[in-house]
């Protein structure tokens, strides 16, 4: 009963992610038809079209890696730099939150 019920949660957690893709995909076909009416020139349109792609590899250089990555590379002193860094960050941000509601 319990591999039944892990089992329909995997299944649900893959039915979301394929509907997220297909979903994104949909839409970007659409953006990428409206782009090609509103840019004229191929060369532009080109060049429109593929700065996402351009910005995820600049983003590859410049955000930081998981932990989950950093500990299956067996990086342990760079994971607890991860830790203390987020944990700072979320103690910082729920501070100011805080703070916020209180003035």
């Amino acid at each position: 009963m319990h591999e039944g019920i892990i089992l329909v949660r995997k299944l649900r957690e893959f039915w979301f992610f394929y509907n997220s893709i297909a979903i994104f995909f949909t839409l970007g076909t659409l953006l990428l038809a409206g782009m090609a009416m509103w840019i004229q020139n191929w060369r532009t349109y080109g060049l429109a079209i593929s700065l996402p792609m351009l910005i995820a590899l600049v983003a590859i250089f410049v955000v930081p890696e998981s932990a989950r990555y950093a500990l299956r590379l067996e990086w342990n002193g760079k994971v607890i730099r991860i830790f203390i860094f987020h944990f700072l960050y979320l103690f910082i941000t729920e501070a100011k939150l805080v703070l916020s509601f209180l003035k």
